[in-house]
């Protein structure tokens, strides 16, 4: 699992697993990738983590960095399709190349969504929580 948060205390990690500010890996031993950062953000700067919930623009973009710890070895795969989900939907499958910042921009119409990424190869599974937005009309 990857989690965000400021406070390392126990406290502080228990708050951030309430807010959902995480995303659940199933990885085999060989493997151990990690998203470093992840986010949505709307056109004013408006930085969402994964699990929160708030009001934006209709101009969005998902963005963030794929990893591995430790860095891949000799001809292991470098690049990943994630899933980009919007309102259970699949709208965009992006490779995100490891270690490469990525931005997906996103137009979404007024009302609530829930947008989330998913990465399903082989053995390995991701499942973001969900940005829950509500878009301003």
């Amino acid at each position: 699992m990857d989690l965000w948060t400021t406070d390392t205390t126990p406290a502080g990690v228990l708050v951030a697993m309430h807010l959902g500010h995480m995303v659940a890996w199933g990885l085999p031993r060989d493997r151990n990738l990690r998203f470093v950062r992840l986010a949505c953000v709307d056109a004013s700067g408006h930085r969402l983590l994964p699990g929160d919930r708030a009001g934006v623009d209709s101009n969005v973009a998902v963005t963030g960095l794929l990893d591995e710890r430790p860095a891949a070895a000799g001809g292991a795969p470098t690049s990943w399709p994630v899933q980009i989900i919007v309102d259970g939907q699949v709208v965009a499958t992006p490779a995100l190349t490891l270690g490469q910042p990525f931005r997906w921009p996103l137009h979404l119409g007024p009302g609530p969504h829930a947008v989330r990424l998913r990465l399903w190869q082989g053995a390995i599974r991701m499942l973001s929580n969900p940005f829950l937005l509500q878009v301003r009309g």
